[in-house]
């Protein structure tokens, strides 16, 4: 089952509008619009969260937004049981380095 959330009123929805359209400066062209707004080419497609397994997430994403407030929640909680010369270090080994290397 396909995703699409609209970036101009947020709406998540199971289908889209396709319209196909021809112009002199793009020739034939299929068209997505949102049926909630009804604007065109505001619609993105979603992929299924890799992270949780029910959210939904941008192609770009990594993970859902709730599960990037989770981890980044979890993220806060342990930092904060060092002090902060530790987290400076922290701050300092971890200044354009990815997590990847670390683990």
């Amino acid at each position: 089952m396909k995703r699409f959330w609209c970036r101009e009123c947020g709406a998540i929805t199971d289908h889209v509008i396709r319209k196909n359209r021809h112009s002199s400066e793009y020739g034939n062209e299929t068209v997505l619009y949102c049926p909630w707004c009804g604007d065109e080419n505001c619609v993105e497609e979603l992929e299924p969260c890799p992270s949780c397994d029910y959210g939904w997430k941008l192609k770009d994403d990594h993970i859902c937004e709730k599960c990037q407030l989770r981890s980044k929640d979890e993220l806060a909680r342990f930092f904060r049981g060092y002090s902060k010369p530790v987290r400076e270090f922290f701050d300092d080994l971890l200044d354009g380095t990815s997590v990847e290397d670390l683990v």
